[in-house]
């Protein structure tokens, strides 16, 4: 970590899961839509004492600035049942296909066995597909991730971007950032570790190079049984959203009052360039409770220390 680069709370409280009726609201994932208005979805965990809704599913709000936010009525992704692989449906990761249609990688869940032969959630990158946004189609496609970087093929945390006519994503697996590829977003080939230490990133192309933002532990390293909670905000750079810089920024993070917002309550960054070309990046707090937004304080970098010259 060769540096930090400033940020401000931008919207203290786009919402909060007691006001959307759920025990927790995380992931934040947006999308500026053809009509130019803005999505945002969660993952939504139901409040036991709801009738209407059970589980871990995706739901959405609505926006015209990218500031106020309107919830929207129901569930965009339900969760399965037991024996689907998204028993558990969360972690939402929008984005516009080469098609013009709307396709969704979330992460499904289910219990499965481990090589120990002990229970555990199984995480899968699950696919869905939409004309508008709102009504989605589960596709019956996901991605496993390779032994080579999970022994239970762990992926999840997806964030998928076009670079030069090719989808590409990044997910998390076995604690690392790994980069895959499509021609189609539907067959991927797992390419290499973009991030050897890391977790639950959004990569933006702003300002005339890409970032991206992850959690990482603050030694780029972890021990055993680490609490990831408490990694640290990072930023990365590149220059063609495919070779990352080795060389990292923390995102230290201020409220208005000018009180720094610890490392707990800066979780699931999912960054959106809003109409005047400002990047904000959406965060859910500790333990999910509400969703909040910050901006730059001034110019981001945009070439890291080991690419200048």
């Amino acid at each position: 970590i060769v540096g930090t680069v400033s940020f401000q709370v931008d919207v203290q409280q786009v919402t909060t899961a007691s006001k959307l009726g759920q025990a927790s609201i995380i992931g934040p994932s947006l999308i500026r839509l053809k009509d130019g208005r803005y999505r945002l979805y969660l993952q939504a965990r139901a409040d036991r004492g709801d009738k209407n809704a059970d589980g871990v599913n995706i739901i959405s709000l609505i926006s015209t600035d990218g500031t106020q936010w309107d919830f929207e009525p129901g569930i965009r992704i339900p969760h399965g049942s037991e024996s689907d692989v998204d028993f558990q449906a969360g972690e939402p990761g929008v984005y516009l296909g080469l098609d013009d249609k709307y396709y969704m990688a979330y992460t499904g869940r289910q219990m499965g066995v481990n090589p120990e032969g002990k229970e555990e959630l199984m995480h899968r990158v699950v696919f869905a597909v939409s004309d508008d946004g709102l009504t989605w189609t589960k596709l019956n496609k996901h991605y496993a991730g390779s032994a080579v970087d999970s022994r239970n093929l762990f992926a999840s945390s997806a964030d998928v971007n076009i670079v030069n006519g090719q989808y590409v994503i990044y997910y998390t697996s076995g604690r690392k950032i790994i980069r895959a590829t499509s021609q189609d977003s539907l067959k991927w080939v797992r390419q290499e570790i973009a991030i050897s230490a890391g977790h639950d990133s959004t990569m933006v192309k702003y300002d005339g190079a890409y970032y991206m933002f992850a959690k990482m532990p603050e030694g780029l390293a972890y021990a055993r049984n680490p609490d990831t909670r408490l990694d640290l905000l990072v930023m990365a750079i590149s220059q063609d959203g495919v070779n990352w810089s080795n060389n990292y920024y923390q995102v230290v993070v201020k409220n208005a009052d000018g009180s720094e917002i610890t490392a707990e309550n800066l979780q699931d960054p999912g960054a959106i360039l809003l109409p005047d070309g400002s990047l904000r990046i959406f965060l859910n707090n500790d333990r999910g409770k509400g969703i909040y937004s910050i901006k730059p304080v001034s110019t981001l970098p945009k070439l890291a220390p080991d690419l200048v010259g």
